[in-house]
């Protein structure tokens, strides 16, 4: 495994060091690789990095956007429980996590669960939108612990109801 530097910025990634410096990179990739470490001696209880998510659009004149605050009440209960054990492992943001969790659950328990309001039936369907830059804002990650968590939950459900993108039929 191999690990960044404490002093990373939060959102460094492969992709970026690419981007940032391609002359430099096969050194840096190989230095990375020589580093690494087998994954039983990787360091698991290391702190988050500090810092804020990176901002990418600072050339195209498009006002830097400010990040969502959640109040710590979204996380309440067994579904905040889950996310606070995932969150440690991933780079995936919270609520992309926490919104990740609610949808996949809602969906595999289906049209039986519900709650009156008045007159009203509720179900747990809920749709969510995870929108970023491609292979920056991490999108993907908040959806695989997820959906690695259902198939162990529901391995049918998983296997039978998640589409991989859009455009399938």
């Amino acid at each position: 495994m191999a690990e960044w530097a404490a002093d990373s910025p939060n959102g460094t990634d492969v992709n970026g060091k690419l981007v940032d410096d391609p002359d430099g990179f096969a050194e840096w990739a190989a230095g990375m690789i020589e580093d690494a470490k087998p994954v039983s001696q990787a360091r698991g209880s290391e702190p988050l990095r500090a810092g804020v998510p990176d901002f990418y659009l600072s050339g195209l004149g498009v006002p830097e956007p400010k990040w969502p605050e959640v109040d710590d009440v979204a996380f309440y209960g067994l579904s905040g429980e889950i996310v606070g054990a995932m969150e440690p492992l991933t780079e995936a943001d919270p609520v992309a996590l926490l919104g990740s969790l609610l949808c996949a659950f809602g969906n595999a328990i289906g049209r039986g669960a519900h709650i009156r309001v008045g007159s009203d039936v509720h179900y747990l369907n809920l749709f969510a939108a995870l929108v970023g830059e491609s292979s920056k804002s991490r999108k993907g990650m908040s959806w695989n612990y997820v959906e690695g968590l259902m198939e162990v939950v529901d391995g049918e459900w998983a296997t039978e109801r998640v589409a991989s993108s859009l455009a399938r039929a």
